[in-house]
C-alpha cells in the first residue's frame, strides 16, 4: 500500500511538472513549402500538407531518401498508391484519435503537435534482423522518427492483416517514442527480469502461446523491458475485448481464478495484467491519457475499416 501511494505521488509530481512546461520552439524545420500544382502528386501532397505538416509538423516521406534510410537494409520505394492508402489510414486510425476526448482532465488539443513523430518514412519491402533472422516491419529512431516497412503488400480490404502488420506496429513504435520522452516505473522491469532474451527472443519465443505463458503479449516483448512495455500497450489498444480475453487465456489466466501455471511456477496472464496496470497508470499520471478511452477510439475506428473504406477516404479527401 505504501509503495502504491508513493508511486501515485511521484506520478503526480512529474505530471504537474509536465503540465507547467511551455511548448518551446521545434528543433526541426517548421518551414512549409508550397505544394506545386504542376506535379502529378499535387492532390496527395496537398493532403499531406493540410493534415500532417501544418497541424503537427509531421513529414510523411513516401519517396525513398538515402539520408533517412537505414543503410544496412536493401529497401525499395513504397509504391505511390500504397503510400496514399497508408496516409489516409494513419490519419484515421492514429492521428484523429488524439482529437477525441481520450484525456482524464482538460482536453489537450496540442498533444500530438507536441509529441508526434517528426517523420514517418515508408519503405516498400521488409527488413530482416541479421542476428536472429526475424522479419522487421518497422522501426523508430531517436524518439522522432517512425519507419514503416512492407508497404507494397498492403491490403486495405483485409482488416485483420491491417491490424496485425501495420496498426499494431505503428502503436508499438509510437509507444517507444513516448518512452523516450518520459520514464516509466522501474518496477515494470522486475516482473519478467529473468526471462528477457535480447538476442534470441525471436527463436526462444517463436510460439506466441509460449511467449504468453511466460508473461509476454508476443515475442518482441521478450526483447527488453522497453519493448515489453510498448508491446503491452499496443496489443491492448488494438485487441477487442474477446481477443484480449483469449490472449490472457493463452497465458494461463482463468476468470475463475484457477490459473494455469508455466514451468517456472507462475501464471503468465497475471504478469501481463500487472504490466498493463503499470502502463495504465503511467498514461494517466504522466500523459493525462485514459487508456480505456483511447482503446475505445482505436477499436471503433478499426471496426470501421471494411471493404472499400480506404477508397472512400481517398475520395473524401479528393486524392487522385
Amino acid at each position: 500500500m505504501f509503495l502504491l501511494t508513493l508511486l501515485i505521488l511521484i506520478f503526480s509530481l512529474i505530471f504537474t511538472a509536465c503540465k507547467e512546461e511551455e511548448l518551446g520552439p521545434s528543433i526541426f524545420d517548421t518551414n512549409i513549402l508550397e505544394v506545386d500544382p504542376e506535379l502529378s502528386t499535387y492532390s496527395f501532397d496537398l493532403f499531406l500538407q493540410t493534415h500532417y505538416r501544418k497541424p503537427y509538423n509531421i513529414r510523411y516521406i513516401y519517396k525513398l531518401e538515402d539520408s533517412g534510410t537505414q543503410q544496412q537494409y536493401n529497401f525499395v520505394p513504397a509504391e505511390l498508391q500504397y503510400s496514399k492508402n497508408m496516409a489516409v489510414l494513419l490519419k484515421y486510425i492514429f492521428l484523429d484519435t488524439f482529437k477525441e476526448n481520450i484525456y482524464y482532465e482538460n482536453f489537450d488539443e496540442d498533444f500530438l503537435k507536441k509529441h508526434a513523430p517528426r517523420q514517418i518514412l515508408l519503405h516498400g519491402n521488409l527488413a530482416r534482423n541479421r542476428a536472429n533472422s526475424a522479419l522487421i516491419r518497422g522501426s523508430t529512431e531517436a524518439g522522432v522518427k517512425i519507419s514503416l516497412f512492407d508497404l507494397n503488400t498492403l491490403n486495405v480490404n483485409n482488416n485483420s492483416d491491417l491490424k496485425e502488420r501495420y496498426i499494431l506496429n505503428l502503436y508499438h513504435y509510437y509507444s517507444l517514442i513516448l518512452l523516450q520522452k518520459e520514464a516509466y516505473p522501474l518496477e515494470f522491469n522486475l516482473i519478467s527480469s529473468a526471462y528477457y532474451e535480447p538476442s534470441n527472443w525471436a527463436t526462444v519465443f517463436a510460439s506466441r502461446e509460449n511467449a504468453r505463458m511466460m508473461g509476454f503479449v508476443r515475442d518482441v516483448a521478450a526483447q527488453d523491458p522497453r519493448n515489453d512495455f510498448a508491446a503491452t500497450l499496443a496489443e491492448y489498444l488494438i485487441s477487442s475485448d474477446g481477443q484480449w480475453e483469449e490472449l490472457l487465456i493463452q497465458a494461463g489466466w482463468r476468470a475463475n481464478g484457477q490459473h494455469v501455471l508455466n514451468a517456472e511456477g507462475f501464471c503468465g496472464g497475471e504478469s501481463i495484467l500487472l504490466k498493463l496496470s503499470i502502463v495504465h497508470d503511467w498514461l494517466q499520471f504522466i500523459w493525462n491519457i485514459d487508456l480505456n478511452k483511447w482503446r475505445n477510439q482505436v477499436q471503433m475506428r478499426i471496426a470501421d475499416i471494411n471493404h472499400g473504406f480506404i477508397e472512400d477516404l481517398l475520395n473524401e479527401y479528393e486524392i487522385d
